[in-house]
């Protein structure tokens, strides 16, 4: 029973790790919320509807976790600033 328990905890955490990881190896530009291949007020936008999320709020947007660590919040959106500000128009 405690292997059973140990086997199954260790794929959870495993499959938590996965969900954060690989929505950004899909995402050719950092901060490209949409995925429309340009950083811009789209993506702000729907930046700020993500804050505050986690992958198991209703307003979770994977590609808003810009720095992957399973949570939007306003590091997140600090680097999308810094991103939008150094993006050429």
């Amino acid at each position: 029973m405690r292997n059973r328990m140990a086997a199954l905890l260790a794929v959870l955490v495993l499959v938590s790790i996965f969900a954060c990881i690989v929505p950004r190896a899909f995402s050719q530009l950092l901060g490209d919320i949409n995925d429309d291949g340009v950083v811009d007020v789209h993506d702000y936008q729907l930046m700020k509807t993500a804050i505050p999320s986690t992958p198991s709020s209703p307003n979770w947007i994977a590609n808003a976790d810009l720095d992957s660590n399973g949570v939007v919040d306003g590091r997140d959106l600090v680097m999308l600033k810094k991103i939008i500000a150094t993006t050429p128009p």
